[in-house]
């Protein structure tokens, strides 16, 4: 905080964040009174300092206004009690709690007429990496199929209000675009971690939001090359994925990327932070190139199966 002192930061609970071990959540437990506490510490907004605290200790999900920009809201979700390694008591309902709760923010968000972007750890989706470990090919799913199917409906119905997702756990830098309809589609993009632990170098990314189209226009990456040690622009999204016009979201650009060629090339270096230490460098396609355009495992075993 003393490097951006003016600013609010938001917090998301990743499957490390517990006093009982990963991926094990209490709601309405310790860990999330304590950890709301400390992080309302870092909310300056007033409002958004009492949302957290009211919201956080159910599940460790809340929602704020963005401050200055009411027509902007941010959805923290907590994905770790959607995901297949969730453990504790009761997760099943706390993971259905929370997508009611989503439901009624989301409601909110359009009676209001604001448009959201939704932070979360764990994306859904196909876990590539852990598929790729057994010979047979089983599909290891990063959420259970339940709670990716009621997330799905759920943006379905309020596509026209999603401007984008992030998302992080994945430790290296991706996107996906989530067709929700003919009319509505909505890009996922993962930042990749600060940890190097499988491989990659550090890294972070800072987004630029459009008030005037009210999507993500621009992503510039910053990484951390272990070789050099110092913290430096590794790429932007728009000079890699030309997008051609002023304040175009950056599904545009998304849209570029092929099975083959120069941006596949590009994706498949960046994936790990301008390291080759993930399989995507031998196993580009079908596999993670499927993983950019589907969500559901239904979808995914059709990509697969039509390359």
């Amino acid at each position: 905080m003393r490097a951006f002192p003016g600013i609010d930061a938001y917090a998301v609970v990743g499957n490390n964040d517990s006093y009982r071990g990963d991926y094990v959540s209490e709601p309405h437990g310790a860990f999330f009174s304590d950890t709301g506490h400390l992080w309302a510490g870092l909310v300056k907004d007033k409002n958004n300092r009492a949302a957290l605290l009211r919201e956080f200790p159910t599940g460790g999900y809340y929602s704020v206004d963005i401050p200055h920009y009411p027509a902007l809201r941010l959805i923290v979700l907590n994905t770790v009690l959607f995901s297949y390694k969730a453990k504790g008591k009761n997760i099943h309902q706390a993971a259905n709690t929370e997508l009611d709760w989503l439901h009624e923010q989301l409601a909110e968000a359009r009676k209001r007429r604001q448009h959201v972007l939704i932070a979360m750890h764990i994306p859904p989706g196909i876990d590539v990496y852990a598929t790729l470990q057994f010979r047979l090919l089983r599909l290891i799913e990063l959420w259970k199929t339940e709670y990716t199917e009621r997330f799905e409906a759920e943006l379905k119905q309020f596509a026209p209000e999603i401007s984008g997702i992030f998302a992080g756990h994945l430790h290296t830098d991706w996107f996906q675009i989530l067709t929700l309809s003919n009319a509505n589609r909505v890009p996922v993009t993962g930042t990749p971690s600060i940890s190097p632990l499988f491989g990659n170098n550090p890294g972070f990314k800072i987004y630029t939001y459009s008030f005037t189209s009210h999507q993500i226009d621009n992503v510039e990456t910053f990484y951390y090359p272990l070789s050099k040690k110092r913290w430096g622009l590794e790429y932007t999204f728009n000079r890699v994925y030309p997008l051609g016009c002023n304040n175009c979201p950056i599904l545009k650009g998304m849209d570029a990327l092929q099975q083959t060629g120069r941006l596949a090339d590009s994706y498949k270096y960046y994936y790990a932070v301008s390291t080759t230490s993930q399989p995507i460098t031998n196993q580009w396609k079908p596999y993670y190139w499927c993983a950019t355009r589907t969500v559901n495992a239904a979808n995914y075993r059709k990509c697969l199966a039509a390359i």
